[in-house]
């Protein structure tokens, strides 16, 4: 449950409004006249985030965003400041809370770090026995239920503050350039060598 002493924001950080944003390496391509283009990721603002809690920040995807089958790795740039805390990336089937998903869950730095998620090893966790509570675990990547890459309908970020954090967390974590990649050459499906998602469009709060 939420305490009434945490708080939760869902923003967007660019480069032309916030003198504090850093973009990640070589995310920012000059115009024609040689001037920065426009560049922005997500923030995930929150305060007060207890032990075992987590922020979730959510987006549906299109027709276009649900086949992951086509490629070989899902990758996105993530930076925290404090050094502290935990964040996760979540693939669901659906936007419902007891929807089947994927997920992977990775530590917090200070300062920009890319994660580079392989497909191959989401799905092969289905092959695991699940624990009690109907999740298959190995190392950071886990699933609950029966998700299919072919149709995923919800698309997660978000934030944990793991048992060891106490008594409370605060941080503000950014997100930028979720993409698909490495296309996969031994399938017939018609796919593009790259495919970017906009995070920027998370805004709903779950």
């Amino acid at each position: 449950p939420v305490d009434s002493s945490e708080e939760f924001h869902i923003t967007v950080k660019n480069n032309k409004d916030d003198y504090d944003y850093e973009p990640p390496l070589n995310a920012v391509e000059n115009d024609e006249n040689g001037h920065p283009k426009f560049e922005q990721s997500l923030a995930l603002n929150f305060t007060n985030l207890k032990p075992g809690h987590l922020a979730l920040a959510q987006r549906n995807t299109n027709d276009r965003e649900k086949n992951y089958t086509g490629y070989k790795k899902l990758k996105i740039w993530v930076k925290g400041h404090s050094g502290q805390g935990k964040f996760l990336l979540r693939l669901a089937s659906t936007d419902g809370d007891s929807s089947p998903f994927y997920q992977y869950t990775g530590s917090l730095t200070a300062g920009w770090e890319e994660l580079s998620l392989n497909l191959e090893d989401l799905s092969s966790l289905k092959k695991l026995v699940p624990d009690s509570l109907g999740f298959r675990s190995q190392g950071a990547y886990a699933v609950k239920g029966t998700p299919n890459l072919a149709n995923i309908g919800a698309l997660y970020l978000g934030v944990l503050n793991p048992d060891t954090l106490t008594p409370f967390y605060s941080d503000e974590v950014w997100f930028d350039n979720l993409r698909l990649d490495e296309a996969r050459r031994d399938r017939g499906t018609a796919v593009i060598a790259s495919a970017r998602i906009g995070v920027a469009d998370l805004l709903s709060l779950s």
